[in-house]
């Protein structure tokens, strides 16, 4: 088991961090939505300051509620979701280096907020993959590929070292092999 540095809870469990209060605001009124937002963002920062997985586990559940968020009854709300996460969730995504989470909220985002550019953006994506030009660039870097494994390695790319370099660990220097995948 891993240990924990002192004071910092696990990500797992209910922060009070990650939960707007009414006593947040000044005055005993009931904040506005601007204020819930603002307020909710400075506790998710400074949650993140202590264990970044409270950062990964809010990015989990942004995801999941923007998966289901054809089930939320209010147009309102389905576009104050899909606003806050194009302008603040998916930007932290990109920041921490989770590419493929935050491609994911910002198509749903996209799909939510403008669903005729969204569909224009699929459309422009799959005559890409389905074009001939990509089929034959697929078809010269697989017979590459398997030159390369044929002749016992080497660097398709060119350059490379004596060596490989690396990280440690079978495969040497980065090459794929048939139990690597290419990307």
């Amino acid at each position: 088991a891993r240990e924990m540095q002192p004071g910092v809870q696990p990500a797992l469990q209910a922060s009070p961090a990650l939960k707007a209060s009414p006593a947040d605001t000044a005055g005993g009124q009931e904040p506005s939505r601007s204020e819930k937002q603002a307020a909710n963002l400075r506790k998710l920062v400074l949650a993140m300051s202590q264990d970044i997985r409270v950062l990964v586990v809010k990015l989990t559940d942004r995801t999941h509620n923007m998966r289901t968020l054809r089930y939320v009854g209010s147009h309102s709300s389905r576009r104050l979701k899909a606003e806050e996460t194009m302008g603040i969730f998916a930007p932290l995504a990109l920041r921490i280096g989770m590419y493929t989470v935050a491609a994911e909220l910002e198509t749903l985002a996209l799909a939510e907020l403008h669903p005729e550019a969204a569909e224009r953006v699929a459309a422009q994506q799959r005559a890409h993959i389905a074009s001939p030009e990509l089929a034959q660039v697929l078809r010269e870097l697989r017979a590459a590929l398997a030159q390369n494994e044929g002749s016992g390695g080497g660097s398709a790319g060119g350059g490379g070292g004596a060596g490989g370099g690396g990280s440690g660990g079978g495969g040497g220097g980065g090459e794929p092999t048939k139990n690597q995948p290419l990307f």
